[in-house]
């Protein structure tokens, strides 16, 4: 942990390495759902790609 911390520098800009880890898990599942729910949703209004 301390060489991530030493790497990015994460104490200087005020963050830790549990809070990173749970701001890219959280960005991974916000992703996935976009991914997966965004072809029922263009589906639904009748678009299609021509």
């Amino acid at each position: 942990m301390r060489f991530l911390e030493h790497c990015f520098g994460l104490a200087a800009h005020g963050t830790t390495v549990g809070t990173e880890a749970l701001a890219g898990l959280t960005t991974f599942l916000t992703m996935a759902y976009i991914i997966s729910v965004q072809p029922a949703v263009l589906s639904a209004c009748g678009s299609r790609r021509r």
